[in-house]
């Protein structure tokens, strides 16, 4: 079976991880990360983002 990227996963190959990794460091501001780092955080609101969801 043949492997398939998402449309996802290409949108994210566009954000090079290194700078935004730079530019997160570079503004963090507040208190020290306890369970999520930054990129998983980013991951998980640019799908709700894109998905349209809202805070309850």
């Amino acid at each position: 079976m043949a492997h398939h990227n998402t449309v996802f996963f290409q949108l994210l190959k566009l954000i090079r991880r290194h700078e935004f990794e730079t530019l997160a460091n570079q503004h963090h501001e507040g208190w020290k990360l306890r369970k999520m780092t930054r990129w998983p955080q980013f991951v998980s609101l640019l799908t709700a983002w894109l998905l349209g969801r809202t805070t309850p």
